[in-house]
């Protein structure tokens, strides 16, 4: 069995994925439902929290402008409604197969909303963004114990990112803000692309 069914009834064969069966309340709902680190965090945070944080800082820290650029940096994370969050740790142990795998859905998703060329060229700030948000939960949200984590080293938190407190907000309400903040990119690049077909 290669199909998975998602929260709006749709059946993808991952194995052969139509790509116009590709809808963003179905990323929505799956990534404000996946919880980061294994659910090991001391409260619930979802793959679609992580992903506006991300946006966030790389806007806000990492001076990306071009709505295009924000969009990549939001979906980094979609394909995982697709084939799931696998922590670092066991990617480590998957090795090289897997990250091929996962780049194959990465590249459909973001190709399928249009950003992929964007990814491509913010690829290393929406990394470190990326590296930035994983610090900041790992001192915020995640057990004080352990081992240090090397992106403490290399990607210190950002004093203005703060993980609110448990029940601050619910799965729904992510879900909600990923679609807002989706269509507001989405109107951006819409806009964007006007004025770059007028200039012509």
């Amino acid at each position: 069995m290669t199909t998975i069914l998602t929260a709006s009834g749709r059946t993808l064969n991952l194995q052969a994925l139509n790509t116009c069966a590709i809808d963003i309340n179905d990323i929505a709902y799956s990534l404000s439902n996946i919880n980061r680190f294994n659910g090991h965090s001391m409260r619930p945070i979802s793959v679609a929290e992580h992903s506006l944080m991300v946006c966030d800082i790389a806007e806000r820290h990492f001076q990306i402008k071009c709505p295009a650029g924000l969009m990549a940096a939001l979906m980094h994370d979609a394909h995982e409604y697709l084939i799931g969050d696998v922590s670092t740790p066991v990617k480590a142990l998957l090795g090289e197969d897997f990250k091929a795998f996962e780049l194959r859905y990465q590249r459909l998703v973001l190709k399928h909303f249009g950003c992929w060329t964007a990814y491509i060229t913010n690829q290393i700030d929406i990394r470190n963004a990326d590296l930035h948000a994983l610090t900041s939960e790992r001192e915020q949200l995640m057990h004080p114990g352990g081992d240090y984590w090397d992106c403490q080293a290399t990607h210190p938190a950002i004093d203005w990112v703060k993980y609110g407190p448990h029940g601050a907000l619910t799965a729904e309400d992510w879900r909600h803000l990923f679609i807002e903040k989706f269509l507001e990119l989405q109107a951006g690049i819409a806009i964007r692309n006007q004025e770059l077909e007028g200039g012509h």
